[in-house]
C-alpha cells in the first residue's frame, strides 16, 4: 500500500518539557523528541515530507497557538495528517485526558491544558476533507484519550472515542452522496497512545526521549527488518509493543477506525538495507584484541548507575548499618561486595526495617519484611516485574511486585514515580543481563 502523499500532507508536533508546577517535573526529552521525529518526518526515506509541511512546537507555544497550528494544519492537507504530543497528561475526575502546557496545575487538570477531546474536534471540523488522520500522545493516561470512563474501554466506547462518522457532518455527508461510493470510500481515523488510560508513561533517567517516543524514533529511522517496502501504523504498534513488553514497560495502545492503521504507512529504511546473507564474507586481520564482554556484574553497576540517590544507595555510600542489616537478612557473606542498596519510603519517610532490596556482585535480593527470595543475575528472566498501587489510611501507595519460582514479594510502599524508577531498572537488569 503506498504513503500517503507528501505533497498533500500534514504535521503537527509539539513537546512541551517545561513546567512552572513543583507537582510536575521537567521532560527536555519531550520537546527532544518532537524535533528528531519532525526531521524524520521530513526525511525522504521515511515519508519525505516538506519542511514547510511540519510544525513542531515546544513549550514557549501557548495553547491557543498549538490548536491554531493543528487547525491550519487540518485544513491545509488533503491525505493524511499527524498530529503528536508529549508531555504530562493529566486525568479530571471524570477520567477525562487533559494535555499538560506549562501553566498546568497537577491538582486542577482544567488549568493550563488542552482536553484531548478538544484537539480531536479541531481536526474533525477542520480536516474534513481529510484521508486519514493520526494522532500520538506519549503522555501518561493517554489511554484515555476520549473514553468516557478510566479503564478497558469497550469496543462500544472506542467507537465513540475516535469515530465521528460522515453522516455526523452534514457537509462531509453531501460530498459522499454526491462523489464517491460506499466502495472507495476511505476517511478514517487512528490513536496512538503510549500507555493505557490508568497507567503512566516512563522517561528513563538522562534518556533523550521518552521511552515511547524512543521506540518510535527507532523504527523510523532504522525500519523493521524482515517487512516489506512500507511499514502501517499497526506494524509499529505492534513492534513498541513487545519490545516494551519484553521489559515490563507500560504497553501502548492502537485505537482505529475505518482500517486506518493498515493504510497509514510510512517507508521502511530496513527494506532497502542491503542483505547480509547474500553479501560475500571477508575476513580481515584483527588490528587489535575485541574488548571482552562485560561481566554481569559490571552490567549491573552500570545499569544502577541510572538510578537517583534517594531510591538506591551505591558502594561506599552504603551506611554500615544498612550494611549489616542487609547482610544478616539475607545472610549474604562479607567476601560478596554490596553493589546497591534499595530501601523502601512511606510518605517521604524511608523504612529501615526488612524491607530491602539488595544488588550483590552476583545476585539481588528482596525483602518485604516477611517474605522474601534471592535470584542470581543468570536466572533474572524468570523474575515477573509489576507495579501495582494501593491506598492505606487515604494515602496512595505504591508496591513493585516480584514474583520468583512460585515466590511474590511486594517491595514497598514507595511514591509511584520511585516504585516505576525501580520497576524501570530491574526490567534492564532483566532484558541486559539475560
Amino acid at each position: 500500500m503506498p504513503v500517503a502523499d507528501p505533497g498533500a500532507s500534514r504535521a503537527v508536533l509539539v513537546g512541551i518539557g517545561t513546567y512552572t508546577s513543583p507537582d510536575l517535573e521537567q521532560l527536555p526529552a519531550a520537546e527532544e523528541g518532537a524535533v528528531r521525529l519532525g526531521s524524520l518526518l521530513c526525511d525522504t526515506a521515511v515519508w519525505g515530507l516538506a519542511d514547510t509541511s511540519v510544525t513542531v512546537l515546544d513549550s514557549k507555544s501557548s495553547e491557543t497557538a498549538v490548536l491554531k497550528s493543528v487547525r491550519d494544519a487540518a485544513a491545509d492537507a488533503t491525505d493524511a495528517l499527524v498530529v503528536y504530543f508529549a508531555g504530562h497528561g493529566l486525568l479530571d475526575r471524570a477520567g477525562k485526558l487533559h494535555l499538560a502546557f506549562p501553566m498546568a496545575d497537577a491538582d486542577h487538570p482544567q488549568i493550563g491544558t488542552i482536553p484531548y477531546v478538544t484537539i480531536r474536534e479541531v481536526v474533525q471540523h477542520a480536516g474534513r476533507h481529510l484521508r486519514s488522520w493520526v494522532i500520538i500522545l506519549d503522555c501518561c493516561y493517554s489511554g484515555a484519550a476520549g473514553m468516557g470512563t478510566i479503564g478497558t474501554p469497550t469496543r462500544a466506547e472506542l467507537a465513540t472515542a475516535i469515530e465521528e462518522s460522515a453522516s455526523s457532518d452534514p457537509a462531509r455527508a453531501a460530498e459522499k452522496d454526491e462523489t464517491e461510493s460506499d466502495d472507495d470510500y476511505d476517511y478514517g481515523s487512528c490513536v496512538l497512545t503510549s500507555t493505557s488510560a490508568v497507567q503512566r508513561s516512563f522517561v528513563a533517567e538522562g534518556a533523550n526521549y521518552p521511552e515511547f517516543t524512543a521506540e518510535l524514533i527507532d523504527i523510523l529511522h532504522r525500519g523493521i527488518s524482515g517487512r516489506g517496502a512500507t511499514l502501517s501504523l499497526a506494524d509499529t504498534w505492534q513492534t513498541i509493543k513487545k519490545r516494551m513488553r519484553m521489559r515490563g514497560s507500560p504497553e501502548p495502545h492502537l485505537f482505529p477506525h475505518n482500517g486506518v492503521d493498515h493504510r497509514f504507512q510510512w517507508h521502511n529504511r530496513a527494506h532497502n538495507m542491503p542483505q547480509r546473507k547474500s553479501e560475500p564474507i571477508v575476513v580481515a586481520p584483527r588490528q587489535r584484541p575485541a574488548p571482552p564482554l562485560e561481566e554481569p556484574n559490571t552490567r549491573a553497576r552500570r545499569i544502577l548507575t541510572d538510578l537517583p540517590t534517594d531510591v538506591v544507595t551505591r558502594g561506599q555510600a552504603i551506611k554500615p548499618r544498612v550494611a549489616a542489616k542487609a547482610r544478616a537478612l539475607f545472610h549474604i557473606p562479607e567476601s560478596e561486595s554490596l553493589i546497591a542498596v534499595g530501601r523502601a519510603e512511606a510518605h517521604g519517610q524511608f523504612s529501615v526495617g526488612k524491607r530491602l532490596l539488595v544488588f550483590t556482585e552476583t545476585m539481588f535480593y528482596v525483602s518485604d519484611g516477611s517474605a522474601m527470595f534471592g535470584c542470581p543475575y543468570a536466572e533474572l528472566s524468570a523474575v515477573e516485574i509489576a507495579v501495582r498501587s494501593t491506598y492505606n489510611a487515604g494515602f496512595p501507595e505504591w508496591y513493585v511486585d516480584l514474583t520468583f519460582r512460585g515466590n511474590k514479594v511486594g517491595y514497598g510502599p514507595w511514591g509511584e514515580k520511585r516504585a516505576e524508577l525501580v520497576r524501570f531498572a530491574l526490567s534492564r537488569l532483566t532484558t541486559e543481563l539475560d
